[in-house]
């Protein structure tokens, strides 16, 4: 077979180290010399590169990517900026960043793990457009007005598995009491799509996805003097894994992909071909359009950051790197190296004032 060779890697791109003075990236994680992105097709037209490649018959060698492989999974924001499952009170899971001038508006970011996430690219959004930049997230705790039970022992402490996650009802009611009393200027929020049952809280009624969704933007719409544009909604990220292992993880064994990608009846940790195709990213399609739909209706931005990742439909895939960037730290999250090059693209869906 034949085999193509990516350039090799530098340490560290310049744009991370000046946005990231309190979000730490280790030594041998980063970028390539590729500037941040300024529109889709750049994208588009790197995986529609990978996916002409593989059709060919040839593998692609990451080889010289080595050593960001193997750190992929320390490439995130800080764990301070994230409350643990156990977490119910402030300031547990709140940081401030951004911009630290007098004069600059107040920017709040809540959700999940799944905003967690974008705290590296939201940090230079926010210190581009003077910005103070507030986030709040705490894990497994969905951006809804609804209490679940976590059903997967992936996520959560034994102690909590099967259990109303009520941490999550009373953390998430002392941020919203927060930033009602801040008022502040924009608000961006994201969450993963789940296919857990949801209830209302604390009546425990059971309500859809769709319901929950729109019940949570039409509150944080009325924090902002119910200006739709200044609430911007993430869906959620394609799914990074290869089953429980991540893509790294997987190149780490085997750092090339193959021309078939990795059956979904075969996802063993250090599975052969380290990539999906987009149909095996979203099992849950229902949930995820119910997201989209609840968003939607209540007239907040909503921004889809699929087409950043994959190549969207029955023939796309989702390759685990892109610029010679690991796209993903684990099997569920970005790598915050990656954010970084979306900054553009995330940045468009705000307002510009």
């Amino acid at each position: 077979m034949g085999e193509i060779q990516p350039r090799s890697l530098p340490r560290l791109l310049t744009l991370a180290v000046i946005a990231l003075a309190s979000i730490a990236v280790p030594s041998g994680v980063g970028h390539s010399a590729t500037a941040a992105f300024t529109n889709v097709s750049q994208i588009q037209n790197q995986i529609t590169g990978i996916q002409q490649t593989l059709a060919e018959g040839k593998s692609i060698s990451y080889s010289s990517l080595g050593s960001a492989i193997r750190l992929a999974a320390n490439d995130h924001p800080s764990y301070k900026c994230i409350a643990s499952h156990t977490d119910t009170a402030l300031p547990a899971g709140r940081c401030t960043l951004g911009s630290t001038r007098a004069n600059a508006k107040l920017v709040v970011a809540f959700g999940d793990s799944h905003l967690w996430q974008w705290i590296g690219a939201l940090n230079v959004i926010a210190r581009q457009r003077n910005w103070k930049l507030v986030t709040y997230a705490k894990a497994s705790c969905l951006n809804m007005a609804a209490i679940f039970t976590i059903n997967s022992s992936q996520r959560v402490p034994a102690n909590l598995l099967n259990k109303p996650y009520s941490q999550c009802a009373v953390w998430r009611g002392a941020v919203l009491n927060e930033i009602s009393k801040s008022k502040p200027y924009l608000i961006v929020t994201s969450g993963e799509f789940r296919s857990e049952s949801l209830y209302s809280w604390p009546s425990r009624k059971a309500i859809t996805v769709s319901s929950a969704m729109t019940s949570m933007m039409t509150t944080l719409k009325s924090y902002v003097g119910n200006n739709a544009a200044r609430v911007i909604e993430i869906l959620d990220t394609p799914y990074g894994g290869i089953g429980d292992a991540s893509s790294a993880s997987c190149l780490s064994i085997n750092p090339q992909l193959t021309p078939n990608p990795t059956p979904k009846s075969a996802w063993p940790r250090g599975s052969q071909y380290c990539y999906r195709p987009w149909s095996y990213d979203y099992s849950s399609p229902t949930v995820r359009d119910a997201m989209r739909d609840g968003a939607q209706r209540s007239g907040v931005v909503v921004v889809d950051p699929s087409p950043w990742f994959c190549t969207v439909g029955s023939s796309g895939i989702c390759p685990p790197i892109i610029s010679n960037v690991v796209t993903y730290m684990d099997n569920a999250h970005i790598s915050q190296s990656y954010s970084l090059l979306l900054v553009n693209l995330l940045g468009a869906s705000f307002p510009q004032s």
